[in-house]
């Protein structure tokens, strides 16, 4: 049976927490080059806006924000970073610039 084609990609930029949702795989390339970001495909829209509205929602009831989240500060790094593994799974995608 062939793999299921992604049709959106959820982007979370970590360092400004925005999250983009993108239709194309060459959108997603486009988008992600050159910044720190964590990114996956999903066959829906509404499975990549769960997952951006999940950590949203996690971030706030953790009360981290990413304007004080100073890139020296690898620890709480790390913490937010661990949860995006752990929300996204199999992820396709990190870098960090």
């Amino acid at each position: 049976m062939a793999k299921s084609k992604n049709n959106f990609y959820a982007i979370h930029y970590i360092g400004t927490g925005e999250n983009v949702i993108v239709k194309t795989w060459a959108e997603c390339q486009k988008k992600t080059k050159g910044r720190a970001n964590r990114y996956r495909g999903f066959i829906t829209e509404e499975e990549a806006n769960k997952l951006a509205e999940d950590l949203r929602a996690w971030l706030a009831r953790e009360n981290y924000s990413y304007i004080d989240l100073d890139c020296s500060d690898k620890e709480r790094i790390n913490v937010v970073l661990e949860k995006l593994k752990e929300m996204t799974g199999d992820f396709y995608g990190m870098a960090v610039v």
